[in-house]
């Protein structure tokens, strides 16, 4: 068969008996597995290799057991997984999560994992996988449906699809200097999403998904070699009530990073109180023995950042597919 040749292929639901087999499409990906011993980076066999060892890999796609974790949070979510299957195996999988939200992301699927094994990959596999999820959150009523691509094959594979650019992403870092927030900060639990307000620093993932993630991430720790720090979280308080959310994460294998979440109320979102919100992310950061701190904002919103000291390290796209209906209201 032709490395371009088309298969067979089917799309279902993800089922249990098929979580081995969604991780060996994962792991189809790595070449060489490593661990690493007092700093020193060694070739090791995946057998060999905690959960988090070969989650360090590529995510917890790349074990079972954190897989299972995984499925956990995204179906709570109102998530749902899908995979292809071609000759009775498993050759390609998908997972959709769903937004509702303030504009501009509004009432949309998102797909949050693409993935085909590298043997069936230029066969039409990821096509039929997007298909069929655009399908699914079409059926439930959905007419936006957004990715980010990883690489210029998946971009060309949206654009094929009928997504095209919403906006950027842009990456941005800054060195934890400041050394009083300017903003009003009060710790809180990571109990209830904060519906109404925006996302305004790491919306790669619909904002309910995000929260959901942070506010387990602890739950991997079940698994031999996770020492997950549990995120902490502080209300941006303005008299007697909250008008923001930050929440600080400890970057898995990098101790001295932060990463930033940052929820607002939409009238907030003007330049001055965003570069505030930028501001008062670094002192509390530096509050907490961060050496520097990193976020995820759009492009409309790097400014306020870039004003605030950070420097923009890298960009994406965010894409969007709108059904022509909408499209034309």
């Amino acid at each position: 068969m032709r490395e371009d040749e088309s298969v067979e292929v089917s799309v279902r639901r993800a089922r249990e008996e098929d979580y081995a087999e969604i991780v060996e499409v994962h792991c189809s990906d790595v070449d060489k597995w490593y661990r690493y011993s007092e700093g020193e980076k060694i070739e090791a066999s995946y057998e060999e290799l905690t959960p988090f060892e070969r989650w360090l890999h590529g995510g917890p796609w790349m074990d079972e057991r954190a897989l299972r974790i995984h499925f956990e949070i995204l179906r709570e979510c109102g998530g749902e997984a899908f995979v292809a299957v071609s000759g009775g195996r498993v050759v390609g999988e998908a997972e959709v999560v769903f937004g509702e939200e303030l504009e501009p992301y509004g009432r949309y699927c998102f797909l949050e994992v693409l993935v085909v094994h590298r043997d069936c990959r230029r066969r039409g596999v990821g096509t039929k996988l997007v298909e069929h999820c655009i399908e699914y959150a079409r059926a439930r009523g959905y007419s936006r449906f957004d990715a980010v691509p990883e690489d210029r094959r998946s971009r060309r594979l949206y654009s094929k699809l009928g997504l095209e650019r919403m906006s950027y992403l842009c990456k941005m870092e800054k060195e934890c200097k400041r050394a009083s927030p300017p903003l009003s900060l009060e710790e809180t639990s990571l109990e209830e999403h904060p519906w109404g307000m925006l996302l305004v620093s790491g919306h790669w993932y619909p904002s309910v998904y995000v929260w959901q993630n942070l506010a387990r991430s602890t739950e991997y720790n079940r698994l031999e070699g996770f020492r997950l720090e549990r995120p902490r979280a502080f209300e941006i308080r303005d008299r007697e009530r909250a008008t923001g959310i930050l929440v600080l994460q400890r970057h898995p294998t990098n101790p001295s990073l932060c990463i930033v979440y940052a929820w607002i109320e939409p009238e907030r979102s003007r330049a001055e109180f965003l570069r505030e919100v930028a501001e008062s992310a670094e002192s509390r950061a530096r509050d907490l023995g961060y050496e520097r701190v990193f976020v995820e904002v759009d492009e409309e919103r790097a400014p306020a950042f870039l004003e605030a000291g950070y420097a923009e390290t890298r960009r994406v796209e965010y894409m969007r597919r709108v059904e022509p209906q909408e499209a034309k209201a």
